[in-house]
């Protein structure tokens, strides 16, 4: 038939030079207005650069239409990219009574050697609901995108791929024992 079959594993020469880097700056702030009402915010801002040079040729044994080939596979990139990560937040916490605080926030983010911008809203609840038991409830958008430095040019790939996003809702209750024992169910 026709169908190709490895009937053995790849040899391979290659060159691989990769060289990156970042900067960055974080400022975190916390105002609280009142001893119910805190206010958190701040941002990131990170450049970063990454250079690629990368050549290789594999070598592959196949069986085609009854003969044994050898295959040349090469993948090849001379490449570099440089731009920046920034993320901004806030996130207002509010007391309105002893037992229960509320945070809702927000990320904006930007990664300009992908082109991804994100919008990444979060709540959370705690409910003391007695003296050894909380009640906490979350839910949120959270993203990751592709890294300067992690373009996989060992498998062909020359551009960078959408960021990573994550939804999460999480139901914990937290129990005390005295003052050293605690267990908790998410």
């Amino acid at each position: 038939s026709g169908d190709a079959k490895i009937i053995s594993a790849m040899r391979a020469t290659l060159h691989d030079e990769r060289d990156a880097g970042f900067d960055g700056l974080r400022q975190d702030w916390l105002w609280a207005l009142t001893d119910r009402f805190v206010l958190k915010f701040g941002g990131e801002f990170r450049p970063e650069h990454a250079a690629y040079d990368y050549a290789a040729v594999r070598t592959q044994r196949t069986v085609i239409a009854d003969t044994v080939a050898n295959l040349a596979l090469p993948v090849g990139a001379v490449l570099s990219t440089s731009g920046s990560q920034l993320g901004l937040y806030v996130a207002p916490r509010v007391r309105p009574v002893r037992w229960l605080v509320a945070e809702v926030g927000a990320r904006l983010d930007r990664t300009s050697w992908s082109g991804d911008r994100s919008f990444s809203p979060r709540a959370n609840v705690m409910a003391s609901v007695t003296k050894s038991t909380t009640l906490r409830l979350a839910a949120g958008r959270y993203v990751q995108p592709q890294q300067v430095y992690a373009l996989q040019v060992q498998d062909g790939v020359a551009d960078f791929g959408a960021e990573d996003v994550a939804e999460h809702r999480v139901i914990s209750v937290e129990q005390r024992f005295g003052l050293v024992a605690i267990a908790k169910v998410e």
